[in-house]
């Protein structure tokens, strides 16, 4: 008698068509860490409702180079103070912007609240639960094009800045 296979070609379908990763999968090979930090009018990343704060050109994560295979943003209850000294954001003031992922066309392949990219390790009953970090499976992408806005600045000042962890595996076959 032949059993009957439900769930495994579910699981396969899943993980030939990225949708998925195995348990305990790493999150990528290597991670950066980009620190942005908000400045005065008239400047790239002065404060203002639906401006675009676009990242500054990274080769190495550009989709020719690099799988995205994560992406994260630390706020002030897991680090305070960031590498160029400025207060970090809070994690209210998130609900309010969008990440957006672009090609070399500028075409937006995917738009993520920012707050879904916040991955604090929560406690319940005396036990700290893991945090979940927002995966992803980006290959288009030209890393200079991607940018994040806030609908409301409140809370933004040009003392804060804002921290995202992009995990990666570089890409060997160009």
């Amino acid at each position: 008698m032949q059993k009957h296979r439900i769930v495994s070609p579910l699981v396969e379908y899943f993980l030939r068509n990225n949708m998925m990763r195995p348990f305990a999968d790493m999150l990528g090979y290597r991670s950066k860490s980009i620190v942005l930090a908000f400045t005065a009018a008239g400047t790239p990343y002065s404060i203002a409702p639906f401006k675009r704060y676009n990242f500054q050109p990274d080769e190495t994560l550009n989709g020719e180079n690099a799988l995205i295979t994560a992406i994260e943003i630390i706020c002030i209850d897991q680090q305070s103070v960031l590498d160029n000294g400025q207060t970090n954001i809070t994690a209210d003031i998130l609900k309010n912007g969008y990440l957006n992922i672009c090609d070399s066309e500028q075409n937006i392949l995917s738009t993520i609240p920012l707050f879904n990219l916040y991955a604090p390790a929560y406690a319940a009953g005396g036990k700290t639960i893991a945090r979940k970090l927002f995966m992803t499976h980006w290959k288009e992408q030209n890393w200079q094009n991607c940018f994040f806005e806030f609908a409301d600045i409140t809370g933004l000042t040009t003392s804060k800045g804002i921290k995202f962890v992009v995990y990666y595996e570089p890409l060997t076959n160009k």
